[in-house]
């Protein structure tokens, strides 16, 4: 599948932040990976003609939009539900990690 290489570009630095957060995740924690889910959606959104012209032109890149977005999507409910669990539990999942501060 040939991504324009603007897009393309894009892709991997979205997916290699994101797979770094989650390999940070006990120094960064929730944070991180928050903020690099934020970082994928908005370069999408700014980005959504390149995207639409993607996904109108080939079938293929259309078929992995199908799954990109909502694979970052199951992250990002996942990451919530951690945050509210942690919240929910007086932050023992942070503190257990030793990700909270004092």
């Amino acid at each position: 599948m040939d991504f324009e290489e603007n897009l393309k570009s894009l892709l991997i630095r979205n997916l290699e932040g994101l797979r770094q957060a989650i390999i940070a995740y006990r120094i960064r924690g929730i944070e991180g990976i928050e903020a690099e889910l934020e970082t994928s959606f908005g370069s999408l959104a700014l980005k959504r003609n390149m995207v639409k012209n993607a996904v109108e032109n080939s079938s293929a890149q259309k078929g992995f939009f199908s799954k990109y977005i909502p694979f970052l999507d199951g992250i990002n409910k996942t990451v919530a539900t951690v945050r509210n669990i942690d919240n929910a539990s007086g932050n023992s999942i942070s503190k257990i990690l030793g990700l909270e501060n004092g």
